[in-house]
This record gives structure tokens, C-alpha cells and sequence, in this order.
């Protein structure tokens, strides 16, 4: 272990003994004080107890120096309020950017988000000018990998249908999508991958509740990396008159025609029907995490695909799990 490594773990060992003995503290004098002092005291000791948690996580992890740097330069001030940063989901629930937790994870509300993520930063629109957007993208790789499936044709419950449609979830949960020029700016920036580090953190609270692996076994990982470059470099020329070069993407796009029939099918649905069919390929995929959720919604597989024939003829059927 280097000198810098050394003054990183020192630092992170003084810093948990400091945040323990708060925590400690506060317990005790809240212990002792009655009324709104006692918990707001308890509410201090919560924290405290989030910090340790969230740095001992951190004592774990062996990235490169410039991020042990960066950890070793947070004072327990900042690791107390890095811990406690929380965004909304559109339920009011609240996720912890650092340490989402299985019952902060709404699945219908992070499904919900990714339906008004536009992709490629705001930029991508497609017919009529209609933003295309992350659930969009999901589905036109969910199309892709069953093109093959007739008609009249359930898609199977498959290790790449899963993983594909989980893929971006956690870009529902944090909120947003980062572009790869966004991503690459902050890694140089930061002296590491600063983002992915956090989007791993809420992939792989989501994989596990939908009872996935995390890390993603690597066949299925270069499995979905080749349907979402596929997709990339697909919605990049035909969407956004960009090249495979502009994009950095090493991949060929799917034929115009074929591209162009998603993009129709898609138009046809209205934006709820659309979130209804992602909320359907979602129940096919995983019936242990949805199963409470669709009725919930208010709608069914059945139904939901009898509209969408209505509307735009279905490429597939789902039937009810």
C-alpha cells in the first residue's frame, strides 16, 4: 500500500472513530432530553449512524488515488450531509442519492420517471417533434432483441429481456440522464468515474429488488452493451443526423425501414398507453416484483394490449402472469 493509500485509510479510521463517538453522544444526551431537543438530538444520532455506515461502505473500496484524495479531504461535516442528500420521486417518496434502500425504491414512480427523460440530453425528438425518451429507448431495444417473435407471440422471459429493460432504471431513480460526453467530462474532471460509481450504487439496489444479479454476469452485460449501442448509434443517424464517429459508438445501426416501423408503432401509442406497455413488459419480465403494482395502476396486460392493438396493431401479446 502507497503512502497516499495509507493517509486515505487513516483518514477514513479517524474519521469513523470521530462519527462514531458523535453518534454515541447524541444517543446518550437524547437519551436524557425530553421533547423536540430529545429528537432532534435522536434525528443527529440518525445521521451519524448514515455517515458510518455510508464510510465504512467507502473503507471498502480500492479506486484510484485521486479519489482516495478526494474522500480523505471531506471533513465529517460534508460525509454527514453527502449521506443525507436525498431527491423526490414523484410519489413524495425520497431516495438516498448514496444509500438507496429497498422500500425508497417505488418501481411504478421510477418506471413513471423514465417515460419524461428525454435521451441525448433533451435533444432527441422524433415524429412530429415528440420527445423521445428513456422509456422510448427501452422499448425500441425491447423490440429489437424480439423482432423475431410473431405477432400473434408472447417474448420470452429471458436473462437479456430482463437486464435490457433494467439497464437504465437507475436513470428513473436519480433523476436524469447523463450523456457519455457529460459522464467522460466528469471523469476527467474528478480523476475518476465519479458518476458511474453513483449509478452503480442505485443499479444495484434496483437489480436486487428485481432479483437480479449486480454485478451483471459479463455474457449478458456484452449482451445488453451491444443492443444499447445498436440502439445509440440507431436513434443517433436516423434521430439526430449524427454518425456512428459523432457518437463513439462502435456499431451498426438497424436498417432505416425497420427503424422507421418502431418509430411509427410508437407514435400510434398516446404517452400513458406507452407507459402502460413499458409497466407490461415490465410484469412479463419480473411478476414478483409488479404483481402488486399493476392492479394498483388501475390496468392489466390484457387490456393494456388490446388498446395498443387499437391503437397501432401490436407487434407482440402479453398475456397475464
Amino acid at each position: 500500500m502507497d503512502k497516499q493509500s495509507n493517509e486515505y485509510q487513516s483518514g477514513l479510521i479517524s474519521a469513523l472513530t470521530h462519527i462514531d463517538i458523535a453518534q454515541h453522544i447524541a444517543l446518550d444526551d437524547a437519551s436524557k432530553t425530553k421533547g423536540d431537543d430529545g429528537q432532534d438530538l435522536m434525528s443527529d444520532a440518525k445521521s451519524f449512524e448514515k455517515a458510518f455506515s455510508y464510510l465504512k461502505d467507502l473503507q471498502q473500496l480500492t479506486h484510484g488515488t485521486a479519489q482516495e484524495r478526494a474522500i480523505h479531504a471531506l471533513d465529517r461535516e460534508q460525509i454527514v450531509k453527502m449521506a443525507n442528500l436525498t431527491r423526490p420521486l414523484p410519489t413524495g417518496q425520497h431516495v438516498s442519492l448514496l444509500k438507496p434502500t429497498d422500500s425508497q425504491l417505488d418501481l411504478a414512480a421510477i418506471v413513471h420517471n423514465l417515460n419524461n427523460l428525454t435521451r441525448f440530453g433533451g435533444s432527441a425528438q422524433y415524429i412530429n417533434r415528440k420527445p423521445y425518451t428513456v422509456a422510448h429507448h427501452l422499448l425500441t431495444g425491447f423490440l429489437i432483441i424480439n423482432r423475431d417473435i410473431p405477432r400473434d407471440g408472447t417474448p420470452p422471459v429471458s436473462d437479456l429481456n430482463k437486464y435490457w429493460l433494467a439497464h437504465d432504471m437507475q436513470e428513473g431513480s436519480l433523476g436524469f440522464d447523463m450523456i457519455r460526453p457529460h459522464k467522460d467530462l466528469f471523469k476527467i474532471l474528478a480523476g475518476w468515474d465519479i458518476f458511474k460509481y453513483i449509478e452503480d450504487i442505485h443499479s444495484a439496489a434496483i437489480h436486487k429488488k428485481l432479483g437480479l444479479q449486480w454485478p451483471v454476469p459479463q455474457d449478458v452485460a456484452a449482451q445488453v452493451k451491444e443492443i444499447d449501442d445498436i440502439c445509440c448509434v440507431s436513434e443517433g443517424m436516423y434521430l439526430l443526423t449524427n454518425t456512428p464517429t459523432d457518437l463513439n459508438v462502435k456499431a451498426e445501426p438497424v436498417d432505416s425501414e425497420f427503424f422507421n416501423e418502431l418509430m411509427e408503432y410508437q407514435n400510434q401509442m398516446e404517452v400513458y398507453t406507452l407507459s402502460r406497455h413499458l409497466f407490461v413488459c415490465f410484469e412479463k419480465m419480473f411478476p414478483e416484483a409488479f404483481k402488486d403494482l399493476m392492479p394498483v395502476l388501475g390496468f392489466d396486460s390484457a387490456t393494456t394490449f388490446k388498446i395498443i392493438a387499437d391503437q397501432a396493431g401490436a407487434n407482440f401479446e402479453v398475456q397475464n402472469v
